[in-house]
């Protein structure tokens, strides 16, 4: 009834569509208002992960824009959604072809849960346990678990908390045009993260079963201010730009600080009473730039960018340990003094060697730089627990990459293209399993159009990439632990090969078709092909493939009705594998296993818009449903020798996404038009990694029975709207 009732009152406001008699200016609008309801169980936050959507009165979109009479100046406003927490505004005001100022206010949610608990309080980055609490879940521990005791004080002292983050960016920019060859623009922005996240850590507790989980609410309060500047001349057959970009993120908060859920004192064996955590730092990023363009003949033109940046970041550091037990070496230095800077090259020749035939020659080259101090740590504290008195020593990574194309592009026939490319990169890499890495790619595209209502498109591509050297130990390991690694520690297995390094040839295949065997029909079809095989792999990936395909088809049965559908269907199939050591003894091929990974994802949509009065009465309807499965299918590749090792099949992962959406429109006027709309969504989430998941996970999994999580879930949901709006133009 209310939703009734405030319809009634919306309609019977014509003034809205009335036009502002203005002296010297025009006005121009259009917007849309109205009242929505909103039905059923839609407590999840997954229906509300990126947006918000509130029951009772809203505005969708207003923009408002006025002109002076010799449509020189101008005055714009834009809103959507206000109000909301994903709301946007943007105002505009200027002269045409010479200057224009801009303001934009946009938000954006994120939320990651609402069935979060937790045992912390206290303040943002300081998170405290009621004494009472820790001493209980202590005792609990000592000399094994009491599992009982355990899940009745997590579960009664646990207390509900949010979730989410809210994205808040202000940006103001502005542009400049004094002569036709002159553009300058300039533009800052502000934007403000703030809210709490899961966040993961490791704690020791009161007994010896090593380390455990303690997911902790971090607080996040991010603010990055965007600075951007550009100055252009353009004149008849060159152009000449200078840019510079520059980033200042701050975190309000340094670290994270909390109590250790089983322990009340700190211990030199078992653990710290407190636990803490580095968050990401403040830093600062400069990048200038210079680029410009020249037509070198009638027919061909060079481009070319050169940008040069410089990253700093010198946040101090933390302590070793927050164990008043435990007595580490001083740390080498007192912060970071991070300086990276990189340089981009970046340069295009465009030519038409014959009026069918083109030319496109490329070259990219970039530097990162790491200029950061490597400084040898005497020593390192493990889990707040120890100290291994071990040498280690951060790295600077750093590279350079070239990257060097030709494509030619030649039309035989009026109805034929054809293109070819060759494409070249190579990688020269500091600090990295893998020192050098070459790829040469071939690629090729034909386009045919045997008859104006027929398009067919087929690309293919292929690349081998191969490394120079590939030697763990040499390029990293002798680096990190200049004095050997620690006593009785497996260093990385030197069969092992990760996947943005190791040889692979890639294949990619593209084909689209596009066809109109009647005016009122179109048919497109698409089809691609991924595949990469990873070449000489003892561990890690050994091949990742995919494949998608999809079908559109729209037919206009008469003037007033209309149908359309889709379907695509995308597979991603991957294989791994991998080595169970345990130790020196179980380095063996006995403890191989591998894992084959398979994501699959079905979209079907239909629909159809009928004008049930012409130019009066329209109705739309549309379905949608997409389904995405997911599979991990283990085993192992030999007679394990390690004790409590089984490769085993994962359960599947299943969720689904129905739609449907209804409307009616009904045109009052030639500018004024009444929606009813119904709109439904289900969403079925199927994750064993979720679904279960409680402040204490004791009961299902033993090793968890000293680990603490926040019992973040997505549920599923069903939501039925209903809403009753206005548009309008002027």
């Amino acid at each position: 009834m209310a939703l009734l009732v405030g319809a009634g009152l919306l309609l019977g406001g014509p003034s809205a569509v009335a036009q502002l008699d203005l002296p010297d200016h025009t006005v121009k609008g259009e917007g849309e208002f109205g009242v929505r309801q909103i039905y059923g169980s839609h407590g999840s936050s997954k229906f509300e992960e990126y947006r918000h959507i509130p029951s009772g009165l809203f505005l969708d979109r207003l923009r408002l824009g006025v002109e002076d009479k010799e449509q020189r100046q101008f005055y714009e406003l834009r809103v959507t959604e206000p109000l909301e927490r994903d709301q946007n505004y943007q105002l505009r005001a200027g002269r045409y072809g010479r200057y224009a100022v801009q303001f934009e206010w946009d938000q954006l949610p994120h939320v990651f849960s609402n069935t979060g608990r937790s045992l912390f309080r206290g303040g943002a980055d300081d998170l405290t346990i009621p004494s009472l609490v820790r001493s209980t879940l202590q005792s609990a521990t000592t000399p094994t678990a009491n599992t009982a005791t355990i899940n009745t004080t997590v579960n009664e002292n646990a207390q509900g908390i949010d979730l989410r983050l809210q994205r808040k960016t202000a940006t103001l920019g502005a542009s400049y045009t004094p002569t036709p060859g002159w553009d300058v623009q300039f533009s800052y922005g502000n934007e403000h993260r703030e809210g709490t996240r899961p966040f993961g850590a490791n704690i020791r507790t009161n007994n010896t079963s090593g380390f455990n989980t303690v997911e902790l609410p971090e607080p996040t309060d991010y603010r990055t201010h965007d600075v951007r500047a550009q100055a252009e001349y353009t004149a008849d057959r060159w152009s000449v730009a200078v840019g510079y970009v520059g980033s200042i993120f701050n975190d309000d908060h340094t670290s994270l600080t909390w109590d250790n859920p089983f322990r009340t004192t700190d211990s030199a064996t078992l653990g710290a009473a407190r636990g803490r955590h580095a968050l990401p730092p403040d830093n600062i990023a400069h990048t200038a730039s210079l680029s410009g363009s020249l037509n070198v003949a009638q027919a061909t033109r060079l481009m070319g960018t050169i940008s040069y940046g410089w990253w700093r970041q010198d946040e101090p550091f933390l302590p070793k340990t927050t164990n008043s037990l435990l007595s580490p070496s001083a740390l080498p230095a007192a912060s970071l003094d991070g300086k990276i800077n990189t340089l981009l090259m970046n340069y295009t020749l465009n030519t038409r060697l014959h009026r069918d035939v083109s030319l496109t020659a490329r070259y990219r080259h970039s530097l990162l730089d790491n200029n950061t101090p490597e400084r040898i740590f005497d020593d390192y504290v493990q889990a707040d627990s120890s100290v291994v008195t071990t040498d280690r020593r951060n790295l600077a990574i750093a590279y350079t990459n070239h990257n060097a194309g030709l494509d030619v592009g030649w039309r035989p026939v009026s109805v034929v293209s054809v293109k070819a490319g060759y494409g070249f990169e190579r990688f020269d890499r500091e600090k990295r399993d893998a020192n050098i890495t070459n790829e040469h790619s071939g690629k090729g595209a034909v386009d045919v159009t045997p008859i104006d209502w027929l398009l067919l498109r087929a690309s293919y591509l292929y690349s081998q990439r191969r490394f120079d050297e590939y030697d763990h130990e040499k390029f990293v390991g002798e680096h990190t632990f200049p004095s050997g690694e620690p006593a009785g520690t497996l260093p990385q297995h030197p069969n092992l090969r990760k996947f943005d390094l190791a040889n692979r040839n890639r294949n990619r295949v593209e084909l689209l078709g596009q066809l109109t065997p009647f005016e009122p029909m179109t048919i497109s079809a698409t089809y691609g092909l991924g595949k990469d095989d990873f070449k000489d792999v003892g561990f890690g990936i050994t091949s990742d493939n995919n494949w998608s395909a999809g079908l559109d088809v729209f037919y206009r049965v008469s003037p007033r009705v209309a149908l359309f559908t889709n379907y695509t269907r995308e597979e991603f199939k991957s294989k791994m594998r991998s080595r169970q050591r345990g130790g020196a003894a179980g380095d063996t091929a006995a403890n191989d296993w591998a894992s084959d990974m398979t994501d699959i994802v079905d979209t079907v949509g239909a629909g159809v818009d009928v004008g049930v009065i012409p130019e009066r009465l329209d109705l739309t309807l549309a379905y949608s449903i997409a389904v995405a499965t997911g599979q991990v299918r283990a085993r192992p590749l030999g007679t394990p020798t390690v004790s409590g090792f089984t490769a085993e099949n994962y359960p599947d992962t299943k969720n689904r996404l129905h739609q449907l959406k209804a409307a009616l429109k009904y045109h009052l006027g030639e500018n004024l038009t009444a929606k009813l709309s119904y709109t439904f969504e289900r969403f079925v989430n199927r994750d064993f990694q979720t679904d279960i998941m409680d402040p204490w996970m004791g009961a299902v999994d033993s090793g968890a029975n000293s680990s603490i999580f926040l019992g973040a879930r997505q549920p599923s949901y069903e939501a039925h709207f209903v809403a009753l709006s206005l548009s309008f133009r002027f």
